[in-house]
């Protein structure tokens, strides 16, 4: 837990860092709200709280771009972001039953098992790069507790996600796909491979690190091709 202790002001959702790449504070009334009024009681609310809006932003552009034939808001997002990282977590199984049906009620049921393959997806790229950089992490709440990395990453995500309109089977493509995923753009057909994303994530890891002085030295250390031999290897 190093760097969850020394990076105490860094995860806090108030953080100019965070908020200005995330936009996260505007799902803070929401997140509180869905907690109280379901009487929510995950563990992880206690220990990593801070960290799971960061989520947000990232499950609304998804569900954006798999251009469902339902109308979605926030409360359905922070569910569906709720729901996602306690099915991978296996914490409290009842809650999740809870939120899980409200989701099918409202007409989410074709993207929760897509919803946790995206972010068991996440789980094993972090991991990969991670495991290059001498990190070992094991399951997904080790992820949460490397903050100064983890949230960069998120964020590289989210750009790209935005970036090329990536919704949650066109991402499943992209890690699944070796010779990559062609997708068509305003600029014409592009192909991603997964050596490509990968490229493109460390990259803008590198750059928001730099930035924002973050104790991270990614740049000598990682080898796109060691990743994806970690990620292939699984």
């Amino acid at each position: 837990m190093k760097y969850l202790k020394n990076n105490k002001d860094f995860i806090n959702t108030k953080n100019i860092f965070i908020n200005e790449n995330l936009n996260i504070n505007k799902y803070h009334n929401t997140y509180n709200k869905i907690i109280k009024e379901l009487h929510l009681n995950f563990y992880f609310f206690t220990t990593y709280g801070t960290m799971i809006p960061i989520f947000f932003p990232i499950f609304e552009n998804l569900i954006k771009n798999q251009k469902l034939e339902i109308k979605f808001n926030k409360v359905d997002i922070v569910l569906l972001s709720i729901y996602t990282i306690a099915v991978l977590i296996n914490e409290n199984k009842n809650e999740i039953v809870k939120i899980k049906n409200i989701l099918i009620e409202k007409g989410f049921s074709e993207i929760l098992d897509k919803s946790v393959n995206f972010l068991k997806s996440i789980n094993n790229l972090f991991i990969a790069i991670a495991k290059n950089m001498g990190k070992i992490i094991v399951e997904f709440v080790s992820m949460l507790s490397y903050i100064s990395l983890y949230t960069p990453f998120l964020i590289a995500i989210l750009d790209l996600i935005k970036l090329y309109n990536i919704n949650f089977e066109t991402f499943n493509d992209i890690e699944t796909t070796t010779m990559g995923f062609s997708m068509s753009l305003g600029i014409g057909i592009i192909t991603i491979s997964i050596k490509h994303f990968l490229n493109m994530i460390l990259k803008k890891m590198n750059r928001l690190i730099k930035k924002n002085n973050i104790q991270e030295n990614i740049q000598e250390k990682l080898s796109i091709e060691k990743i994806y031999e970690l990620l292939i290897s699984k």
